[in-house]
């Protein structure tokens, strides 16, 4: 864990179903997934999710977009973990984001 980790350093708090979100991203990165937490009460926790969204490059430095699913029964709504990982595969420190 002695490298660089990427950064998400802006994002809106909400993600829309089918919305195209822009994000400010410090690094250059490979993949971002929106991961759901788990459940602490429950063994087995079916509502468990890890999503990754379709990355495009922005027209400036630092800028990029991610595509949202369409579907809620692909991204339940509720609070997800966002995770930007740079071409390394280091991940960022996660931004907590609302799909819904």
């Amino acid at each position: 864990m002695d490298r660089q980790r990427p950064a998400i350093t802006q994002a809106a708090d909400t993600f829309g179903y089918g919305s195209r979100q822009a994000l400010t991203v410090d690094g250059d990165i490979g993949r971002v997934t929106l991961l759901r937490p788990a459940s602490v009460t429950h063994q087995a926790d079916p509502n468990q999710r890890s999503v990754d969204l379709p990355v495009s490059a922005g027209s400036q430095g630092g800028q990029i977009s991610v595509d949202v699913p369409d579907n809620p029964n692909l991204l339940p709504p509720g609070y997800y973990m966002m995770f930007a990982q740079n071409t390394a595969g280091v991940p960022s420190v996660a931004r907590w984001v609302r799909v819904g």
